[in-house]
């Protein structure tokens, strides 16, 4: 809290603060509250469409590994 709040000069600093804006032409800002969002640009992305990835082949999927030996008993 400023030392203004605290002594309760705030609204009266504030109205001559506005006073001297009106006389010097400058614009009085407005009080802060939510924004209204910004309008969405409706035109579409230039993104690549969506590929798939490549089905398995009949070798991709092969049950038989050939690589390991076999276990003995």
């Amino acid at each position: 809290m400023d030392k203004l709040t605290l002594i309760g000069r705030y609204p009266e600093v504030l109205a001559a603060l506005n006073e001297a804006r009106k006389a010097a032409g400058v614009p009085i800002p407005k009080a802060a509250g939510p924004q209204e969002p910004k309008k969405l640009n409706k035109e579409p992305l230039n993104t690549p469409d969506p590929t798939t990835p490549p089905s398995p082949t009949v070798e991709d999927c092969d049950d038989d590994d050939n690589t390991k030996p076999n276990p003995t008993l």
